[in-house]
């Protein structure tokens, strides 16, 4: 049975993008051909294959979008690798597949509605390839240590359905040091919150270990009900040593997560978090995170991936 995996824009074959983490991965760990680059598109632009797995993106940045679009059109069956629940092909994919696919990715209502696996794909973070070995030891604290946590961080996207909780968290009433990672894009939709934020243009998730304040984990209004795994986010915190407090919105995903003790770090708003600040330290808040949440996630991954293989 011939397989490959088609990585949609074209990237470098050590490119760190989320989606490209994914379809490396996925290659590496089954034994199969990555498509990733006008040279690997060209080289299998005519192969017909029995099982494609597809890792989408938007075809204006694929220089190998034609042969791409030639191979998904050859292949006798399409797997989607999927991590996001709002991210919709393009157009082009559908007239050739329409909705005959499966999936295998972080949406169990996805993957009831089309077959496939449960695979959580948000765990594949920034150290690669296996960031949960292990052995690997958690990367220590900055040598200015604080025995208390005096503000807030969060870093991500600034997504419409998630101005709400912004507010609650880094509106002007909030009186702790609010911080924010952000790409450029973001950075005026944040500074319009309140003009006491700190914004970082960080580059990295790396460097915002050293910003030394917990990180406040928000997910998009419809997490509340669709669940879609804990976020890329979360694992990128918990990898770096980043206490994380918990939104309260998010409560059915810590549920249905089964994230040990989630309770005792949920908060609702700006007043919690103080609360929160006033009974922990920092120090304190880490060191039980990791000995509840930390583990081989890459190792349960694989498992997850042999699981999924034994379905073909």
């Amino acid at each position: 049975m011939k397989m490959a995996v088609l990585h949609v824009n074209s990237a470098a074959a050590t490119a760190t993008s989320p989606t490209m983490r994914i379809a490396r991965f996925t290659a590496e760990h089954l034994g199969i051909p990555l498509i990733h680059d006008v040279a690997t598109a060209e080289k299998y632009r005519n192969t017909k294959f029995d099982i494609l797995f597809a890792k989408y993106g938007v075809l204006k940045f694929s220089n190998h979008r034609d042969d791409a679009l030639r191979i998904y059109g050859n292949a006798g069956r399409i797997i989607n690798l999927e991590n996001d629940y709002s991210f919709k092909p393009d157009s082009r994919f559908r007239k050739l597949h329409g909705d005959r696919y499966q999936v295998w990715g972080t949406v169990p209502a996805n993957v009831k509605q089309f077959g496939g696996a449960y695979v959580n794909w948000n765990c594949l973070t920034w150290l690669y390839p296996r960031p949960w070995a292990a052995g690997v030891a958690v990367p220590a604290r900055p040598a200015k240590a604080r025995p208390v946590f005096v503000g807030l961080l969060y870093y991500g996207a600034f997504r419409p359905d998630r101005t709400e909780s912004f507010n609650h968290y880094f509106g002007p009433h909030a009186t702790y040091k609010k911080v924010i990672g952000a790409r450029s894009t973001h950075i005026k939709k944040f500074q319009a919150l309140s003009e006491d934020i700190t914004i970082l243009n960080f580059r990295s998730p790396q460097e915002l270990a050293h910003v030394d304040l917990p990180a406040i984990y928000l997910e998009d209004d419809t997490s509340h009900e669709l669940y879609c795994s804990l976020a890329n986010r979360f694992f990128e915190c918990l990898q770096l040593g980043i206490p994380q407090l918990l939104d309260a919105s998010g409560y059915k995903t810590y549920k249905e997560a089964k994230l040990p003790r989630f309770m005792d770090f949920m908060v609702q708003n700006a007043d919690e978090v103080e609360g929160m600040m006033r009974d922990n330290s920092y120090d304190e808040l880490r060191a039980l995170q990791l000995e509840l949440w930390y583990k081989d996630f890459d190792m349960k991954l694989r498992a997850q991936l042999d699981r999924a293989r034994a379905t073909l």
